[in-house]
């Protein structure tokens, strides 16, 4: 039989807060610069649609995964 693995705490709530914004931030002001003008001629809904369709892949999979990274080389 295998060991149970031991688990983490859940870390504060604010702390994550802070992962999320800080993994989505830099996506989301490179979007705003580069993709969202060349939008504009789209519909909100459509831009928006767009605009998380982009965001939130980059963020979860990129953007989260490197600042939980970097921040446990410091905790």
């Amino acid at each position: 039989m295998s060991r149970p693995q031991a688990q983490r705490p859940t870390p504060p709530r604010w702390r994550t807060a802070l992962v999320v914004w800080a993994g989505l931030f830099p996506f989301s002001v490179v979007y705003g610069l580069w993709v969202a003008p060349a939008l504009a001629h789209l519909p909100v809904v459509l831009q928006s649609l767009v605009s998380s369709a982009v965001l939130v892949p980059l963020a979860v999979f990129v953007g989260i995964p490197t600042v939980t990274a970097i921040l446990r080389r410091f905790s």
